[in-house]
């Protein structure tokens, strides 16, 4: 089972290039990243100081269109997970909204990585990590016990913690 942002995707990096396309003062990008928080930041804050900032409207659909275009897709990764959905049973576990999190998946290719049946989506499943329920459901829907199950991911506050409370193994990755 694989995380998606700063796993599977840099989405970090994406960020970075949106706020480096709208800021020239490093400062403002700085204050942006902050509010932001790695997209666990007060959406209605960030959204309206970019509104204010910019004076244009920012919403969800509109900072899910700028990621999204600024999103690199990464073809090793594409035919790393083809390759492993040889010999395993492949899942993709993250939290978000759905529709973000769906069009990154879509943008990066990674949708036709994974069966449908197996991209659970916070938002959609109505758990997020780090709390274990989302990983068991995805056990469920691979029909495999969590004692033989590995999720990977790049927080070990979140995905980790999810992984240990669920019973799953855990590798921690860093993309940077």
């Amino acid at each position: 089972m694989f995380d998606l942002d700063n796993t599977l995707i840099d989405r970090d990096a994406a960020v970075e290039r949106l706020l480096e396309q709208t800021f020239s003062e490093q400062v403002e990008r700085a204050e942006f990243r902050r509010l932001e928080a790695g997209g666990y930041g007060d959406r209605a804050v960030f959204f309206s100081a970019w509104s204010r900032r910019t004076g244009k409207t920012m919403d969800q659909e509109r900072w899910t269109d700028g990621l999204c275009a600024h999103l690199s897709v990464d073809l090793d990764v594409l035919e790393a997970l083809r390759e492993l959905s040889a010999d395993f049973k492949l899942a993709l576990v993250t939290n978000g909204g759905s529709a973000t999190q769906r069009a990154k998946l879509k943008v990066s290719g990674l949708m036709e990585a994974f069966p449908a049946d197996a991209i659970l989506i916070s938002d959609e499943v109505g758990s997020a990590k780090p709390e274990p329920d989302i990983l068991w459901e995805a056990c469920r829907r691979l029909q495999v016990p969590p004692d033989r199950a590995l999720f990977v991911g790049d927080r070990e506050e979140i995905d980790g913690e999810a992984a240990r409370q669920a019973g799953l193994a855990f590798l921690k990755v860093n993309l940077r």
